[in-house]
């Protein structure tokens, strides 16, 4: 796993370190690099043995002394054939000492091999605008911010959706596609801190696991992916804020999110609701390709 890339950094300290990849013997480690994350709402813990499981990469720095798994990185394959960068993590205890940069490299080098081999024709990662040693290590190796997305949930601590009708709704891949929200993203949709085009094959994976419906007459589908998510595709603030609520209701639950194309005047009426961001308004989901 050399790195190809030429960076200036520091080298990894053998006599410490070891670069491996992750096995499921490792889950206990990982829990204590995610425990401080996300208020210890982090989404890793819950994808873990999928992820040692499925096709990529799944990279770690072990602390040879203590036999521990100090800093994690994930690749992993899209339905749209994106190589996606995901899942950056470094224990608490083990900033600052460039472990970043030794998870990420060899990562990104087998996603540099899959585009010149035409395994992927694109390589992404998403992450939030706060995060600034991301979005610092992904310009650093050529990403370029290709959309952003405004994080939304509710503010209310009530869930009453009273007064919401709820039809159930088959749609199809046809249909899906002529939706106003597509109209924006330039065929992408954002589901929870992952951003991908909208394809047949990620049509279907929604249909297995989704909860497609009309709520108020508005189309959506409330899923599950890195935590639960769900999406309006009609992209009104009405049509967000009402898809929010009825999801909370059905999962007896705030932990939802929706992710929102930073239309101004949707914006703007998103103030005048019960709903809340993590940065004033501000669009924070950070989609980059390579």
């Amino acid at each position: 796993m050399k790195p190809n890339l030429k960076l200036n950094l520091k080298p990894l300290d053998l006599n410490k370190y070891k670069q491996r990849l992750i096995k499921h013997e490792d889950y206990q480690d990982v829990c204590q690099i995610s425990k401080d994350i996300w208020d210890g709402g982090d989404y890793l813990p819950k994808v873990f043995h999928e992820w040692v499981d499925s096709p990529g990469l799944f990279v770690g720095i072990e602390d040879t002394i203590k036999k521990q798994i100090v800093a994690v990185g994930k690749y992993s394959y899209l339905p749209d054939k994106t190589g996606l960068i995901e899942g950056l993590r470094v224990h608490s205890e083990y900033r600052g000492e460039g472990l970043s940069w030794q998870v990420d490299l060899p990562i990104f080098n087998k996603a540099l091999e899959d585009k010149k081999n035409g395994t992927v024709d694109r390589i992404a990662n998403c992450t939030h605008i706060l995060n600034k040693v991301s979005l610092h290590m992904s310009k650093k190796v050529g990403f370029r911010e290709y959309q952003k997305y405004l994080c939304l949930e509710l503010n209310s601590e009530e869930i009453d959706c009273k007064q919401v009708s709820i039809e159930n709704w088959e749609p199809t891949y046809e249909e899906i596609l002529m939706q106003p929200y597509f109209k924006n993203t330039n065929n992408h949709i954002a589901q929870n801190f992952l951003v991908q085009r909208m394809t047949k094959d990620l049509f279907k994976e929604l249909k297995k696991r989704a909860h497609f419906a009309l709520v108020d007459g508005y189309p959506g589908f409330l899923d599950n992916n890195h935590g639960n998510y769900c999406v309006s595709l009609v992209p009104t603030a009405v049509a967000q804020y009402k898809w929010l609520k009825y999801s909370a209701q059905k999962l007896n639950s705030h932990n939802v999110l929706s992710f929102v194309y930073p239309d101004k005047s949707v914006i703007n009426e998103l103030k005048t609701l019960p709903v809340r961001t993590w940065v004033d308004f501000e669009p924070d989901l950070v989609y980059l390709v390579f």
